[in-house]
């Protein structure tokens, strides 16, 4: 028991260690609480989003992309009733869109390969809404947007909203240029 009155559960407790150096230190002691040993892992899932230690994107991009390929079933199945185009469109926004939209402020900021990988399902999507349309035109008739430039819309908000309020108001707001160095480095005061 600490002096807040929270017990930590070792089985649900990991430990990740976050390492950036180009050779890797041996860690060789290990994490007890009340004399159990916690698990090491070098990725794990946390409220629907996966990390890693390397702070890469990697698994969680696969974990996303193979949830919405498993939706695809809904729009097939809807298209061979020949559902209307408008409902079909709704069904993708309501069911596999929202899936590369979860958390997104958390891991927008992936590598092009990454974000190829993510679109090509959204490309997919409108395949089998409508195939006689390309991507663009796809796009331009259903009035939405690429899911990069959802993600930036999205994180845009994320952070107006919380510049002018809650509890991340101080990561979002700083003052003018304090300095600019030799090296063309501009510093902000936080």
């Amino acid at each position: 028991m600490t002096t807040r009155g929270m017990r930590l559960n070792p089985k649900k407790c990991k430990e990740m260690i976050i390492n950036f150096l180009q050779y890797r230190l041996p860690f060789q002691n290990t994490l007890q609480v009340g004399g159990n040993t916690i698990e090491r892992v070098s990725s794990y899932k946390l409220l629907g989003v996966y990390l890693q230690s390397d702070l890469a994107w990697n698994l969680h991009c696969d974990y996303i992309t193979k949830k919405a390929n498993k939706r695809f079933y809904i729009l097939r199945i809807l298209r061979r009733v020949r559902i209307g185009y408008q409902q079909l469109e709704t069904v993708y926004c309501s069911l596999i869109r929202p899936i590369f939209e979860y958390a997104t402020s958390v891991w927008s900021a992936i590598p092009d390969c990454l974000k190829a990988k993510v679109e090509r399902v959204q490309k997919r999507t409108f395949k089998i809404i409508d195939p006689g349309l390309s991507y663009e035109e796809s796009l331009q008739k259903s009035g939405l947007q690429t899911l990069t430039k959802r993600r930036e819309e999205i994180c845009k908000k994320f952070a107006k909203d919380n510049k002018l309020s809650g509890p991340l108001k101080k990561l979002f707001t700083y003052n003018s240029v304090v300095t600019n160095h030799e090296n063309n480095l501009t510093f902000y005061n936080l």
